[in-house]
């Protein structure tokens, strides 16, 4: 490829994410996020990964994925709910982390 020849991006970098992911990624960011807030991302992201998975949107599921990894105060947000004793915070968290971890 010459200097002047641009690389198609990647069928992943055309993806836009829903607005609502973008949100909840940014809410489980921020480090001054309250547990409801925290609750309500961890669950709306849980339940959009489910539909995303259910609905063959594994593109979109895998951009997803990256926008997570990428941000890593929701990683580290994700990795604390694993210890929380309350399951409404944990089972969303561990479905999202298993789907981080199986990227499809």
């Amino acid at each position: 490829m010459s200097d002047t020849e641009e690389a198609a991006p990647a069928a992943e970098d055309t993806i836009v994410l829903d607005e609502r992911i973008v949100e909840c990624i940014a809410a489980l960011s921020a480090r001054s996020s309250d547990r409801d807030a925290t609750g309500a991302a961890i669950k709306t992201l849980a339940t959009k990964v489910g539909e995303l998975a259910e609905n063959d949107q594994w593109r979109v599921l895998n951009k997803l994925n990256r926008t997570v990894r990428e941000n890593g105060g929701a990683c580290d947000r994700l990795v604390a709910l694993l210890a929380d004793d309350d399951p409404d915070m944990l089972r969303p968290a561990l479905l999202v982390i298993g789907n981080l971890a199986s990227d499809n």
